[in-house]
């Protein structure tokens, strides 16, 4: 899988495209940077957002090196338990 069929599986941030049935859509590193603007984004658009990162105050802090954070990260995503308040 080429790097271009992975973002029209995922969809365009530009065209805010539905993020997969039910859930929220998960930005890595969405704490500075690229990652904020994508998170920004997509929230704009009424999308449910969960930031993983290893700075504080991320949604989830997760250094995603570690696959037992991952793991926790995963987890307390699908809970619904960590969804920002918009």
């Amino acid at each position: 899988m080429t790097s271009h069929d992975r973002a029209e599986t995922l969809g365009s941030v530009g065209s805010a495209a539905p993020v997969g049935p039910g859930g929220p859509a998960v930005v890595v590193g969405g704490g500075s940077g690229i990652g904020a603007a994508v998170a920004a984004r997509y929230r704009s658009t009424g999308v449910d957002v969960v930031v993983w990162d290893r700075a504080p105050g991320s949604d989830i802090e997760c250094d995603i090196t570690d696959p037992g954070q991952v793991d926790a990260a995963a987890r307390a995503t699908s809970t619904g338990s960590v969804y920002p308040p918009r």
